[in-house]
């Protein structure tokens, strides 16, 4: 936060030393940044780079300025969009559990309920388990607000799906500013193993998909790879009539490319807990029969509208590409 008691705008330019490891694989995406004066809205700016060092030159007014490499999206913004949407007839939104620090983790539940759950799909979808992954939190508040507005396309999406949100299972993650984990030397649900975490936020997680039991789990995620989007299932089938549906030419970003992972859950020998690895998504797939889904998409300079824009054109993909195909 840049605060100016200026009565004028006042030039300044800043430093960023990244000293992370292996900082330099990542500074070509860390040129561009995202501002924002108070109530206004985000723009966008480039700097420059040198070794491990982003330089940004800004003319701040007065009063109190962000600047990000991503949208903020915060753990107050989450409630306050909540308590936003309780009361839509097609929604239902409960707090399934609490982070080790107690800050609530929602799932939001959305279906038409004036049609029978009993042959609805049941897709469930997260976002934000590491906590620098803003664009995950603008795709999710996108998709529910895509499906509530009254689109008859969305609406009948509500007849045929039931929609379980997780929007922010990281809580603790989002709000003490870290990149992946749920706390300092904490839990990181892509590649921890999710049965024996103690991890408080990872058990509400886990604990919440054996209810739901859901036949298809959608993992968002964003990502600092410039030049691609990810692209991830265990189904072949799926994968590829998603791809079909996607829009060309492509309508996120120019230049950008699938990078896609496909991946057959083969048996293995070594039990789930003895494992290293044991994700949300293997989970999901191995244990609850979920066919899994993986989502991933970057900033690097899309606009806020843009990023809302991808994840409806997405949504409509997979629940498409699900009824056609499963």
């Amino acid at each position: 936060r840049a605060c100016s008691s200026y009565r004028k705008p006042k030039r300044v330019t800043l430093f960023f030393e990244w000293r992370a490891w292996r900082a330099e694989r990542y500074m070509d995406s860390r040129r561009i940044f995202y501002y924002k004066h108070e109530d206004g809205e985000w723009k966008i700016k480039e700097g420059q780079v040198d070794g491990n060092v982003s330089t940004l030159t800004l003319e701040i007014p007065p009063g109190e300025t962000i600047i990000s490499l991503n949208p903020l999206y915060n753990y107050e913004r989450l409630q306050r969009y909540v308590r936003s949407i309780r009361k839509n007839p097609y929604v239902e939104a409960w707090i399934a559990g609490f982070s080790e620090e107690n800050r609530n983790i929602w799932c939001i539940k959305l279906t038409d309920p004036r049609v029978s759950e009993e042959a609805k799909r049941k897709l469930m979808i997260i976002a934000r388990v590491h906590p620098y992954e803003t664009s995950g939190s603008y795709c999710v508040e996108s998709m529910i607000n895509y499906l509530l507005s009254g689109n008859p396309e969305a609406s009948e999406l509500l007849t045929k799906f039931i929609f379980y949100f997780v929007p922010m299972p990281n809580p603790d993650g989002v709000y003490n500013g870290l990149c992946k984990l749920t706390r300092v030397n904490g839990f990181d649900f892509s590649h921890g193993n999710v049965l024996t975490s103690r991890d408080k936020a990872c058990k509400t997680v886990i604990n919440l998909a054996r209810m739901i039991k859901p036949q298809f789990a959608l993992d968002i995620h964003g990502h600092m790879i410039k030049n691609a989007e990810q692209l991830g299932c265990c189904n072949e089938r799926l994968l590829r009539e998603f791809l079909k549906l996607m829009p060309k030419p492509d309508p996120f970003n120019a230049g950008k490319q699938w990078k896609i992972y496909y991946r057959r859950y083969e048996p293995i020998e070594e039990k789930p807990k003895e494992r290293a690895h044991y994700g949300f998504r293997r989970f999901c797939a191995e244990e609850l029969g979920a066919i899994d889904f993986l989502l991933g998409f970057a900033w690097f300079g899309r606009k806020i509208e843009e990023m809302e824009e991808i994840a409806i054109i997405s949504l409509k993909a997979l629940t498409t590409a699900i009824l056609r195909t499963l």
